[in-house]
């Protein structure tokens, strides 16, 4: 079984700007370019939409069993940026042209596509599994609580 947290639009609740997707129930959806993320456990997907939302009681997320097509392991970084970049760290992904420095509790990615570029990047959350695509099947009620 694998979860989806969307937004209460049923947008991406990781993504936004030109990388922003919206999803519908029942209707598969396609990253625009890279991996779609989702969670494999129930638990690791509230926790991370307690973590987003704003504030105690206040549900800004939600969560939806879905089903996934192609589930692997997620690069040991995601980087969040403009999506000319975005496109181009997925693609040095692809091709073995990737990096990853840690310096003390900062972590870069630096990946090789026209030219080298080094970022900031964040950790996937715990239980994150990406997929080709994802399908929203069922609603998930969860309890919002302080993270």
């Amino acid at each position: 079984m694998y979860y989806k947290v969307v937004d209460l639009e049923l947008r991406s609740a990781f993504m936004c700007g030109h990388n922003l997707l919206q999803y519908k129930i029942n209707e598969t959806v396609f990253p625009l370019f890279g991996k779609l993320f989702v969670f494999d456990n129930l638990f690791s997907a509230e926790c991370f939409a307690n973590v987003r939302n704003a504030a105690p009681r206040c549900r800004m997320y939600e969560i939806y069993e879905c089903e996934v097509t192609n589930p692997q392991p997620p690069p040991e970084v995601v980087l969040l940026t403009r999506y000319e970049i975005a496109r181009g760290f997925w693609d040095a992904i692809k091709h073995g042209k990737y990096t990853l420095q840690v310096e003390g509790n900062k972590r870069r990615s630096m990946f090789v596509a026209d030219r080298i570029e080094t970022f900031m990047c964040i950790v996937p959350p715990e239980n994150t599994v990406c997929v080709d695509s994802v399908k929203l099947t069922t609603y998930v009620p969860y309890e919002v609580r302080l993270a």
